[in-house]
């Protein structure tokens, strides 16, 4: 167990030390041995007074100095059977200090301890504080110049003792300010500057999240212009291509390819012998059961190129004849894309999940459901216009 002594340094005790203070040759104050990180502190102290903790790990007993101007003063506190540490500083035991004001360290309590100093009719309760933490900015309060608030500060201290002297109420207000937590490191890979695309690769953070995206060409041919969800309608009139990637946020190519991974999906790279970093093993599979119907082609869809190692997949969805006889079951079908980890490593930082190499569980996985497209509009208009009564004449 961690035990550091402190010692004491009480010379001549006398009638006037009513405070348990006590003259020295040398000014200089008596140091101990309280590491700064594991030493707590209160940042006022003045009068009579106590503290109470919890014993920290490692430790099985507390030890405390009290400075009172040239005059230092150590003891053990005491440990109760559950660890809770509590000491009296007052006159009777000479812990106390006199209107000069002091200091306490105290060795071997957990943070959330706390102290109280006893004024004529009150007590202030303040926290103490980690010794490590009286080098932080430290702000001392604003006076509001009233005759009736009085503010107390030790030359030097971290705190000022607050009184009102109308009602005799006390508080503490330490002067030190908490450390503002860090930042969270921004996201590595691609993003927008400006006009510009930029990549990030120092004090970033790598996330590991991946999704697999499907989008398919809008009435212009552009290819990726409509994301896909996870409902589609099969065209009454021509197929539905839909193009899958897998996209990756927050990672660093670490090879020849072009950095980039966030939020973007990787391309190929001739560069790298065709390795791209999202490449991934693909699988298109039925998951709905439709009765008579076993594989994808029976219900008109077609995969490129499923089972071999790319960077994308390509779903081809036909018309169904059967989608215009209002009376067939079964017209919704199911369809899951899988994406599997690659039997060699991709090219990113940090590479795509898997329980192993050269397995057939899916890393991730998408599910589709594709629906006869709704009837049209026109066509429902049509039936809701009766016949005219007054049918058109030649001559």
């Amino acid at each position: 167990m961690k035990n550091y002594l402190m010692f004491a340094l009480l010379i001549c005790a006398t009638a006037s030390m009513a405070f348990g203070q006590a003259g020295v040759a040398d000014a200089a104050k008596v140091t101990v041995a309280c590491p700064d990180d594991e030493c707590h502190v209160a940042p006022y102290f003045q009068g009579e007074g106590g503290f109470v903790g919890m014993l920290a790990d490692g430790f099985d007993e507390v030890n405390f100095v009290v400075t009172c101007g040239n005059v230092s003063t150590s003891a053990k506190a005491d440990v109760s059977a559950d660890g809770v540490v509590t000491q009296l500083f007052s006159m009777d035991n000479g812990l106390a200090c006199g209107s000069a004001g002091g200091s306490i360290e105290i060795h071997g309590v957990m943070d959330g301890g706390w102290y109280w100093v006893t004024d004529d009719m009150n007590s202030a309760v303040s926290s103490l504080m980690p010794k490590d933490a009286m080098g932080n900015m430290q702000v001392t309060p604003a006076d509001p110049m009233s005759d009736d608030i009085m503010l107390t500060s030790v030359e030097g201290g971290s705190a000022t003792f607050v009184k009102q002297m109308s009602t005799g109420r006390v508080g503490i207000i330490p002067h030190v300010v908490p450390e503002p937590p860090m930042p969270d490191p921004l996201d590595c890979g691609l993003y927008v500057d400006g006009n510009n695309y930029r990549t990030r690769m120092n004090d970033c953070m790598l996330e590991v999240d991946f999704a697999i995206r499907g989008a398919h060409a809008d009435s212009a041919g552009r290819a990726n212009a409509v994301t896909v969800g996870s409902m589609v309608y099969r065209q009454a009139v021509g197929d539905l291509v839909i193009t899958f990637n897998v996209y990756g946020t927050g990672h660093i190519s670490t090879g020849a390819c072009p950095a980039a991974g966030y939020n973007v999906p990787f391309g190929d790279c001739a560069s790298n012998a065709g390795r791209a970093p999202l490449s991934a093993i693909w699988d298109v599979a039925r998951t709905d059961t439709t009765a008579g119907t076993a594989t994808l082609g029976d219900v008109g869809i077609a995969t490129d190129a499923s089972g071999s190692d790319q960077t994308e997949i390509t779903v081809t969805i036909s018309p169904l004849a059967s989608c215009a006889v209002t009376s067939t079951a079964g017209l919704v079908q199911s369809f899951r894309v899988d994406a599997i980890t690659p039997t060699t490593a991709n090219t990113i930082l940090p590479d795509l999940p898997g329980n192993h190499r050269n397995s057939t569980v899916a890393m991730i996985n998408k599910s589709i459901t594709v629906a006869c497209p709704p009837a049209s509009s026109a066509n429902q208009g049509q039936e809701l216009v009766p016949d005219n009564p007054f049918p058109p004449t030649t001559e």
